[in-house]
């Protein structure tokens, strides 16, 4: 597992690896400008991806987890 802080697209042939074989996630806190950026990013890259939510103790959502598949 490699994990990258605000790193889209600086090392682009483990990126290419990563996005070819279905294994990039991008985690983020929900409802901020970053999930948006995630988002808007994996749209421009021509992908789509699965929202995986996790929820605080007070069943509110904290965390969302972003699988990035391909675009069918």
């Amino acid at each position: 597992m490699t994990v990258e802080a605000g790193a889209r697209g600086e090392r682009q042939p483990v990126l290419e690896e990563l996005l070819d074989s279905g294994r990039l996630f991008f985690v983020e806190f929900a409802g901020t400008p970053e999930l948006k950026s995630a988002r808007d990013w994996i749209r421009e890259h021509g992908r789509r991806a699965e929202q995986i939510p996790i929820y605080d103790a007070g069943g509110r959502e904290l965390i969302d987890i972003l699988w990035v598949t391909a675009n069918y």
